[in-house]
């Protein structure tokens, strides 16, 4: 499973510098959702194994996407400042470390987690899907609703029966309340 990580994160990286400075390709894989959820999906991979290892899984998964996408501009892009692009390559490691760890660790909790616990699990994952996925209900770009949807259906999904669900949307019109208040948004980097 850390190969996977690795993998992943390493592919990643340098997919999020290849969709950035290619015109006219946007396939949203540059978002902090789509690398949350990588973290994310790290830690679900951990099934068997205790939360820790989620948590590290998803540390990984970033730490390895951030080094691939700092080290595909030093390969592809001679001369430029690898601060001048995103910002401090370290400030992104750290970060991604930290934000890893705890996406990864929410993912393995979500896959063994049953009741109120799992639909809390899925919760950071669709705060920041919900995050991402505003604009297009403020005008724009309407590829954002896919985060907005995923991020909204995840709380949902992850109820087993009708109280749990019916909490899984209840938390849903939460965020996207707090989100379209612009207060997520200090959160995002």
């Amino acid at each position: 499973m850390t190969r996977i990580a690795v993998v992943a994160g390493a592919l990643l990286g340098v997919l999020s510098r290849v969709e950035e400075t290619t015109d006219g390709l946007s396939l949203g894989v540059s978002a902090n959702a789509t690398w949350l959820g990588v973290a994310f999906a790290a830690g679900v991979l951990q099934r068997q194994a205790p939360p820790l290892r989620g948590a590290a899984a998803g540390a990984l998964a970033l730490a390895t996407a951030n080094l691939a996408y700092y080290a595909w501009i030093a390969a592809t892009e001679p001369g430029v400042a690898l601060a001048s692009v995103a910002g401090s390559p370290l400030s992104w490691l750290a970060l991604g470390i930290g934000g890893g760890a705890v996406f990864g660790a929410a993912g393995r909790v979500w896959t063994q987690a049953v009741g109120i616990t799992r639909v809390l699990a899925g919760l950071p994952l669709a705060g920041v899907c919900i995050a991402e996925g505003i604009p297009a209900v403020l005008g724009g770009p309407a590829t954002d609703g896919v985060a907005l949807v995923v991020g909204a259906a995840l709380p949902v999904a992850s109820g087993r029966g009708t109280r749990e669900r019916a909490l899984g949307a209840a938390l849903s019109a939460g965020v996207i309340a707090v989100a379209l208040s612009g207060r997520l948004e200090s959160l995002m980097p």
